[in-house]
């Protein structure tokens, strides 16, 4: 359970990078799909940790967005894709579409960040759009940007 801790901890500073005091669990209500979220000790941002059905089964990504509700950083946390196709949407350059930020659409919504899906990999792809919309409404439900 320990090790498990340390590790969640490392992976919050990875996807929020600005915060260097830690975190802090946030006790408010959870949206549905909503595992967990937290609050930087230094008010630079909070880490929403989301699940959605994928293809293979449940996929749980992490999401990191600073105080002007931008992504800074996503990590896939548990998945059960298919290597070699589904998994193909966990890479840092089909990720690093997000970073930045703060509104996504894969249907061409106006006003929002245009997320391109891995041709042959769609559900996989939809999978992690929904848990990120999912992380940004739950961040809204937090206070949202200052």
């Amino acid at each position: 359970a320990e090790i498990n801790r340390v590790i969640y901890e490392r992976t919050q500073m990875t996807v929020l990078p600005q915060e260097t005091q830690g975190f802090d669990p946030y006790d408010g209500a959870l949206n549905e799909g909503i595992q967990a979220a937290s609050l930087s000790r230094s008010d630079v941002g909070k880490v929403v940790t989301a699940v959605e059905r994928g293809y293979g089964g449940p996929l749980t990504v992490m999401v990191g967005i600073d105080a002007n509700g931008a992504i800074t950083g996503i990590q896939i946390l548990n998945h059960k894709e298919t290597p070699g196709l589904g998994t193909k949407t966990m890479t840092e350059d089909h990720l690093g579409q997000y970073l930045g930020q703060s509104k996504i659409t894969n249907s061409g919504e106006a006003g929002a960040a245009q997320i391109d899906a891995i041709s042959g990999a769609t559900i996989s792809s939809d999978t992690i759009d929904r848990a990120v919309s999912n992380a940004l409404s739950q961040y809204a439900a937090m206070g949202g940007a200052k």
